[in-house]
């Protein structure tokens, strides 16, 4: 056996042989090499080879199926970034404003935190080389930053009106998966988990025992946005609810069995009850945890329907640092359900399958649970309750929860444009020191009251360039409240950090409160009876 490569559903170590290639029909491949030797040697005009190579690889793939993929050696350097959980670089958190880099956070225990780096700084050069400018992408500004390890950078920082020069020694920087875990309730605990990477399981259990010494009983796991990442990191934590011998998931294709994965009865969550919020952006990893929890009946799923990603792929490294990673099974949740929604082959389809969320938005189905498209003969029963639960495109909520009609009107368009909120980053750089020395972070999460002339600059912002919005076609008071409340979480970021940010933009999340809700009367019992 030649090499070894991982298995990402992403995941699990496992033995490949590329002895295997050899086996092959030869003459498919043959052709492909003459077609690029002659292109390369009779075309007309001079042709990147490695392009040619590249947009081969890329048309072959999009034949299978939309998530076999190419990705070039930067990308794969980006996604084992992601994977391992860690990258190296200064560790701050920042953002542009104006063709400036702001710095947002200095990390605690990171290198620029122990070299001086204050939130607020602004960043002008590193290395004796410039980043301002509306030239400056972020892959720039990350291969300044970033290097090898111990390796030194010298940053320009101009800070009071001053300039100043740091020397920051480069070090490892975790990329944390749990951004948030946190008591709603004396009784009932919030983790917010954004990824299954190799380091989640270990911070699952971390917040999960932190919030059992503060009277833990019930769990919110809000897996909204989460794409997935590493199957036996959502197996781990899967594990974590069930009993011995439940089934996880199981996964089989033509030539590759995964065989099924089981709870071993080890789990530190087996009794609680437990509420997971899911959206139409959860996938992969996120609907194999959903899926588990869904078939034993071990919880209820609150939210709209995630994702449709069922299906395993292999990385299969290329000698220049590039990567396919290719689909080789389906996974099944353990009543059988295939999850994966529907695609076709080719290119243009491709773009219609990425496009795909935008359609259950055109049919309603974002706010009218009817109009999400169940199929009868993909009907499955729970496996202790024997409720109805559907395969062939994501795994359905037991409650529904449609998203906040607000922010489905034309102004909100441009919610996260820079330009939309530049009035606020203006607003935080002035107003720190005077913010940070008046609230903790439990008095602002309290009592702080965004200033009604930002929420007027902000709403002015929103409606800009859209002329057939004005303020009699929409509820300015409902806007309003919104927009109050999305720039107090986005304010509590920059200053108190993302567990602060999620303490505020949970007051009034619909998801968190409808759970509580759940939570709070019979409904959970009587959804699983």
């Amino acid at each position: 056996m030649r090499y070894l490569f991982l298995l990402l559903f992403s995941g699990i170590i496992t033995t490949y042989s590329v002895e295997a290639q050899e086996k092959a029909p030869r003459a498919a491949a043959q052709k492909l090499h003459m077609a690029e030797f002659f292109i390369d040697q009779l075309y007309v005009d001079s042709v990147d080879e490695n392009a040619l190579v590249e947009a081969g690889i890329r048309g072959m793939l999009s034949n299978l199926d939309p998530h076999s993929t190419y990705s070039t050696p930067e990308e794969v350097k980006a996604l084992q970034e992601s994977i391992k959980g860690e990258f190296v670089g200064i560790g701050i958190q920042y953002r542009m404003q104006n063709d400036t880099l702001y710095v947002i956070r200095a990390l605690d225990g990171g290198p620029s935190k122990k070299a001086g780096i204050m939130d607020g700084d602004q960043i002008i050069a590193a290395n004796g080389q410039p980043i301002v400018g509306s030239h400056i992408t972020t892959k720039d500004i990350s291969d300044l930053l970033r290097g090898p390890r111990k390796s030194k950078v010298e940053l320009t920082l101009f800070r009071d009106g001053q300039p100043h020069l740091l020397s920051i020694e480069r070090n490892t920087i975790p990329i944390n998966t749990i951004p948030a875990a946190y008591m709603l309730t004396p009784a009932v605990g919030y983790i917010n988990l954004e990824s299954f990477n190799t380091n989640s399981h270990v911070e699952f259990i971390s917040a999960l025992k932190a919030l059992k010494k503060k009277g833990l009983k019930d769990l919110i796991l809000d897996l909204r946005g989460n794409s997935g990442g590493l199957l036996n990191i959502a197996v781990d934590i899967s594990n974590e609810f069930l009993k011995a011998k439940e089934r996880i998931v199981y996964a089989q294709g033509k030539r590759v069995d995964l065989g099924s994965f089981y709870a071993t009865g080890s789990g530190k969550f087996k009794d609680g009850r437990l509420i997971i919020l899911q959206d139409e952006y959860s996938a992969s990893a996120s609907e194999i945890l959903s899926g588990a929890i869904q078939d034993w009946d071990r919880g209820l799923i609150l939210g709209r329907r995630s994702f449709g990603k069922g299906l395993v792929q292999r990385p299969v490294d290329l000698l220049d640092g590039s990567m396919i990673r290719l689909t080789i099974a389906r996974y099944y949740t353990p009543s059988g359900r295939h999850i994966q929604k529907p695609y076709a082959k080719g290119s243009d389809n491709q773009l219609k399958y990425r496009m795909e969320l935008l359609d259950r938005l055109d049919r309603g189905e974002l706010v009218h649970p009817d109009s999400i498209m169940v199929v009868d003969s993909l009907s499955f029963r729970t496996l202790v309750k024997g409720r109805s639960v559907y395969g062939g495109g994501g795994i359905m909520p037991d409650i529904f929860i449609p998203v906040d009609s607000v922010l489905l009107s034309p102004v909100f368009r441009g919610l996260n444009q820079p330009d939309t909120l530049n009035p606020l980053f203006k607003f935080i750089h002035s107003q720190r020191s005077t913010i940070l020395s008046s609230y903790d972070s439990t008095r602002f999460i309290e009592s702080y009251v965004v200033p009604e002339d930002l929420t007027v600059s902000i709403r002015k912002a929103l409606m800009k360039g859209y002329k057939d919005t004005t303020d009699s076609q929409v509820d300015i008071l409902s806007v309003d409240k919104f927009i109050n409340s999305w720039l107090k979480s986005l304010i509590a970021r920059d200053l108190y950090g993302d567990l602060v940010y999620y303490q505020v933009r949970n007051k009034t999340d619909q998801g968190v409160l409808k759970s509580l809700e759940v939570l709070n009367s019979d409904t959970y019992r009587a959804e699983l009876n």
